[in-house]
């Protein structure tokens, strides 16, 4: 009998001590911070014109497009033409980018996806970088908060040049 009676009292402590007396709550915050955005749109492509080659002087030449005015240049050889008008590719920034680039907080990049303009296809060359962007940070200040941006590039022609029309399309980045 006393073995029952110690088992009992020792079921009732376990189960006395199993049961809640009390509580607690606590009350927390969520926030969230929403922007819009940040967009890059491309509407006009860098377009060199015709290249019209009669000679390269020192084996190679170079045609630049500069992002700021459009203007071309030429280096390396008095024997490159260009026919028609030379134009920068235009891209419109809007959003955080835009901001980064006006504030000067931005590493503009780019990506060749297929890269067909390359010396070891066409004798001639195609390279860009920030060095050829363009763009004017009072836009975004007083406008609407878009900004366009300019791109130029690079031709560097050898003498053993492929004639045709090549066309590459480019990754831009902007990182901040």
């Amino acid at each position: 009998m006393r073995k029952y009676f110690l088992l009992g009292a020792v079921a009732l402590m376990i189960s006395g001590t199993a049961n809640a007396t009390g509580y607690a709550s606590g009350v927390f915050a969520t926030t969230v911070n929403l922007k819009k955005a940040s967009a890059i749109e491309c509407s006009q492509a860098l377009d060199f014109g015709t290249v019209i080659v009669t000679t390269l002087e020192d084996s190679s030449g170079t045609v630049e497009i500069l992002g700021k005015n459009g203007k071309n240049v030429s280096s390396g050889s008095n024997g490159i033409f260009i026919e028609g008008t030379p134009t920068p590719a235009k891209c419109t920034i809007s959003g955080d980018a835009a901001y980064a680039i006006a504030d000067t907080n931005a590493t503009i990049t780019f990506e060749r996806l297929n890269p067909v303009i390359n010396s070891a296809d066409t004798g001639v060359e195609f390279s860009t970088d920030d060095s050829y962007v363009a763009y004017n940070e009072e836009e975004y200040y007083e406008g609407d908060g878009n900004m366009d941006l300019f791109i130029g590039g690079k031709l560097s022609i050898s003498e053993l040049y492929t004639e045709g029309e090549f066309t590459e399309n480019i990754l831009m980045k902007i990182t901040y």
